[in-house]
């Protein structure tokens, strides 16, 4: 099974059926998820004191129109991360890529964007189901969700 990951939602269905996150087309993540589609994500929330770890299918996208369309509507942020010529997990000569290649910035982003485009991918994931645990002091909370078809079926279970 590919590696549990800490992730960014980048878009989830009203249902809670799909969500959808970005990645690098270079990561040992799209590699891991090409070969083997099941997933399991991880979601933390310090400030709500909230774990959410997900199971389910994924798909890499690959068709580049639908691709473009979420590049298109990301943050300069978030495209600059994908211009660097550099795969995530690289060993480097300095602390962070942006000291290593202080070439790349925002300021001249157009210069890179072709590339940021091609090392862009996006994951969508269909969720099977959800382990949701809410940390309390008077008491935690967890909740185990399955689903068969497009209906939830939840249940509270000893933290």
């Amino acid at each position: 099974m590919p590696d549990a990951r800490t992730v960014v939602s980048r878009g989830i269905d009203e249902n809670l059926t799909h969500v959808r996150i970005h990645s690098d087309q270079r990561s040992q993540k799209n590699s891991q998820l090409i070969s083997n589609e099941n997933v399991a994500l991880l979601y933390y929330s310090l400030a709500q004191k909230l774990q959410v770890r997900l199971h389910g299918i994924a798909q890499v996208i690959t068709q580049d129109n639908e691709r473009k369309s979420f590049f298109d509507s990301s943050s300069l942020h978030s495209k600059l991360c994908y211009a660097f010529p550099i795969a995530p997990g690289s060993a480097l000569q300095e602390q962070t890529k942006e000291a290593q290649f202080e070439s790349i910035t925002a300021a001249n982003f157009d210069d890179y964007e072709a590339v940021a485009q091609t090392n862009f991918s996006v994951i969508n994931v269909q969720i099977l189901d959800a382990d949701i645990l809410w940390l309390s002091k008077s008491g935690h909370i967890r909740i185990m969700g399955e689903r068969t078809n497009d209906t939830w079926n939840f249940e509270f279970v000893v933290a």
